[in-house]
């Protein structure tokens, strides 16, 4: 079993000296809170890489000349815009 490099051994030695200077009463509850830390962590990273994936993907599309739905959608307003304020 390997958890960051370490071993089996490791763990248990860190465990007990996490046993002797925590205490048995608030070592699980210095898990939990240890485990929602993590939890948290890995939503933001997963939350991270979905948007710089999404950008990634639409830079990729302007590269193409590929414009996506809102960009096209967005391109149609300003032209309408400037049609507007160039007749009146």
């Amino acid at each position: 079993m390997s958890f960051f490099d370490i071993g089996l051994e490791e763990l248990l030695l860190i465990f007990i000296i996490a046993l002797i200077v925590i205490g048995p009463k608030q070592l699980p509850e210095l898990a939990r809170k240890l485990g929602a830390f993590v939890r948290t962590v890995q939503k933001a990273s997963k939350d991270i890489r979905i948007e710089v994936s999404k950008e990634l993907e639409v830079i990729d599309q302007l590269d193409k000349g590929e414009f996506p739905d809102q960009l096209s959608e967005s391109d149609k307003e300003i032209k309408e815009s400037r049609a507007d304020k160039n007749h009146t």
